[in-house]
């Protein structure tokens, strides 16, 4: 009896400890998988430091060539921008891990926050910004450039003509039109009025369409009567000779104009905007630049829906920063669309620290370092081509 209790007892608390060990093994698996899915993933890219230091987070956008999406991974960045801090964090030994915005407004808005410690992408030093952030020495010097539509325009006739109207050309060839015809027609119609042998009526209406007939055939070389008076014979004279001069002129005019309209939309530089269809990124200098000058705009999100939006013909030009769309146009948009005009507002980037980071000073040191030392150069290159 004794026996058998014994062994029930030892049997039970056998059962009692493995029952411990699975409970305990099964709590430490579930912990460290919870300590783990709480943790911030480092993203490949972002070089160890050995030191044990939390990673730095980095704001940024996309925005090629300077920050490119890995398309395998679908979470690392390549470009300019991306492959100048992955050599600043080997040189400074630091972390960092990427924190994606929309634009420009949500990149400056976490770091403001502190939700970021340093902003990467293509941000212009500004002198509002500077205000507020600190930034870095210039990582790269730039301005803005005009996109436009390289291919056959495919807007409808009607269109075409209304818009070539309304070009400075096409009102100077009427302008220039209604005095030859409006002020020889009333010096024709006072002169001859009356005068049965050039059959202008003295009556105002109708005489004076028949006398801006007459111009009108003096214009173009074929007077069908001729005038009586002094003053009219000689109008008629130098009709003959000043016609031929002024049409050549005109042609010539109006061949200019529509060959730049048909290539480029009218758009040849930063003067031809006003009065046109502008896309541009919210929140961008070039936002700033096309208010401060008075010229209407649509802002997008991102630039790529500017061009896009204009390749469906609801945009004439894309103005933004001139290496992104330099990129832009001999990559995707090859063939499609083309920079026009010089660069100007000339600008740098640099990068973006909360107001009296520690990192300004350092990241500074470390970029003007590598210009000196052909890493830049390097960099550049690769992505630019040689300057």
């Amino acid at each position: 009896m004794f026996a058998s209790n014994f062994f029930d007892q030892m049997r039970a608390f056998l059962v009692f400890v493995f029952l411990v060990v699975v409970s305990g093994g099964a709590f430490a698996q579930t912990a460290a998988q919870t300590t783990a899915a709480q943790t911030p993933e480092v993203q490949s890219g972002a070089q160890a430091s050995g030191s044990g230091e939390p990673p730095l987070t980095v704001v940024t956008r996309e925005l090629p060539p300077f920050i490119i999406k890995d398309g395998q991974s679908g979470k690392n960045f390549t470009g300019f921008s991306a492959e100048l801090l992955d050599i600043l964090s080997k040189d400074l030994g630091f972390t960092y891990q990427w924190l994606v915005k929309k634009n420009i407004a949500e990149i400056l808005a976490a770091v403001e926050k502190n939700d970021a410690q340093l902003a990467i992408a293509a941000i212009s030093i500004t002198r509002d910004r500077e205000e507020k952030f600190d930034f870095s020495q210039p990582m790269f010097d730039a301005g803005l450039q005009i996109l436009v539509r390289t291919q056959a325009d495919n807007r409808s006739g009607f269109r075409q003509f209304f818009d070539f109207l309304q070009t400075d050309a096409m009102k100077f060839v009427m302008g220039l039109l209604a005095l030859l015809i409006l002020i020889p027609g009333h010096i024709a119609w006072f002169l001859e009025r009356g005068n049965t042998e050039t059959h202008i009526d003295d009556r105002y209406i109708p005489g004076i369409f028949q006398a801006m007939g007459w111009a009108i055939g003096a214009f173009v070389g074929q007077q069908s009567s001729h005038l009586q008076s002094i003053v009219g014979r000689i109008m008629s004279a130098a009709a003959i000779i000043c016609s031929v001069l002024i049409l050549t002129y005109i042609q010539a005019t109006l061949t200019s104009a529509m060959t730049v309209k048909t290539l480029r939309g009218g758009i040849q530089g930063p003067g031809d905007l006003p009065g046109k269809r502008v896309g541009t990124l919210k929140g961008s200098t070039a936002a700033k630049w096309l208010d401060s000058n008075g010229i209407k705009h649509i802002d997008f999100d991102k630039i790529e829906d500017a061009i896009a939006t204009m390749g469906k013909g609801a945009l004439d030009a894309v103005t933004f920063d001139s290496p992104v769309l330099l990129y832009y146009a001999s990559h995707e948009g090859a063939g499609i669309y083309e920079v026009v005009g010089p660069v100007f507002k000339r600008e740098s980037y640099g990068i973006l620290f909360p107001s009296g980071s520690p990192l300004r000073k350092r990241v500074s040191a470390a970029i003007l370092k590598m210009r000196e030392d052909g890493r830049y150069d390097a960099l550049y290159e690769k992505w630019f081509g040689a300057r």
